[in-house]
């Protein structure tokens, strides 16, 4: 009597290459693979394929009512013969993902998806997508610790950083906890001032005016982190912004711009001891990239350091990087924070450096 087998398998890519028998749903497997299930409803596989089976599909489990016949096929890897038939499922399920039930290769060879000549029990080629078998986390579940000397050390290197750093992040909150640490003190210790607003939001006017990087900290992205700090003194006291009657071009008066700004205006002014040449020349410390500050860059120094009592400021005219004309440029007053555009070639605006952290 010719035996039947209910299969459900599509074409794709992964090759499944089984070495010896395997079984499912029995611990004794007569033939190369062997799926059975006294259910008539699921899946029940019941025939010797010799050498093999290569499957180049993905299997897609569909509703069992017979209104989605599905076709499919098996192909084998050496010569005989099987017998397939359409197969109906009563798990409802669009996509892989669908439970019918769990599946145990026993005694089997090596497995191998995506290479036609595996190593080991399982072998992938190509990346691997996991979800857990209860569809809530994920996670990929008990999974032994590694067996290999170097995935063992590497582990264990891992997960002692972890714990050190975790050990220490548990001490600096205890000692800023007990300690009461003062905001600068909590930079000089190496906190960075977005790590000081979130763990406070209301310590963003106290971070204005610390030292942090060789400079006054003037603004602060609370979004990003990103930020300005000031010199502690003018670069100048009279300096030209540069190239009266020339036009440079293209520079910007938003924060984050007086950079590129600045380095517009060296490239483009041949002139020596212009505002924005002795930004570019200053170094402080290890740092070196200092910037004439642009128009918005410039007035935020005003607002939340000179408007403080931060800095040191004259009460004159600083100029900015931002260009008004091939003859203006804009600065600001810090005596009452107006803004104007003025002649290029005066020599009266002082100057102070910033750089970006």
């Amino acid at each position: 009597m010719k035996k039947h087998l209910f299969v459900l398998i599509v074409f794709m890519f992964p090759v499944f290459i089984f070495s010896q028998n395997v079984g499912i749903g029995n611990n004794t497997p007569l033939m190369k693979l062997h799926i059975t299930k006294t259910d008539s409803s699921v899946l029940l596989l019941e025939n010797t394929v010799p050498l093999g089976i290569g499957v180049n599909t993905s299997m897609y489990f569909k509703n069992g009512n017979g209104s989605y016949p599905y076709t499919g096929g098996i192909k084998t890897i050496g010569t005989g013969s099987i017998y397939a038939r359409l197969g109906f499922f009563t798990y409802a399920s669009t996509s892989p993902n669908g439970l019918l039930e769990r599946m145990s290769i026993l005694d089997g060879g090596n497995v191998g998806i995506g290479l036609t000549s595996p190593s080991a029990k399982l072998e992938v080629e190509g990346g691997i997508k996991a979800d857990s078998l209860d569809l809530q986390s994920g996670l990929i579940k008990n999974v032994a610790d590694p067996i290999f000397a170097q995935d063992a050390a590497t582990k264990a290197y891992v997960d002692l950083l972890e714990n050190t750093i975790n050990d220490l992040e548990s001490k600096v909150a205890l000692l800023i906890t007990v300690l009461n640490l003062s905001v600068q003190q909590r930079l000089d210790l190496g906190e960075t001032p977005i790590e000081i607003y979130n763990s406070d939001n209301s310590l963003l006017d106290s971070l204005y005016g610390k030292t942090y990087q060789e400079g006054l900290i003037t603004y602060l992205n609370t979004s990003t982190g990103a930020g300005l700090v000031a010199a502690p003194s003018d670069q100048s006291i009279g300096a030209e912004w540069g190239c009266y009657g020339d036009n440079i071009g293209g520079t910007n008066n938003g924060i984050g711009t007086g950079q590129a700004n600045t380095t517009l205006i060296v490239d483009g002014c041949a002139e020596s001891g212009i505002a924005a040449k002795l930004c570019d020349d200053l170094v402080i410390g290890m740092y070196d990239d200092w910037f004439l500050p642009s128009k918005d860059e410039l007035n935020e120094m005003y607002i939340n350091l000179e408007a403080n009592g931060f800095g040191g400021f004259s009460s004159t005219f600083y100029w900015s990087s931002t260009e008004y004309s091939n003859n203006w440029a804009w600065w600001q007053s810090f005596s009452n924070g107006n803004q104007a555009y003025y002649f290029k070639y005066e020599n009266i605006g002082n100057i102070r450096a910033v750089r970006a952290f």
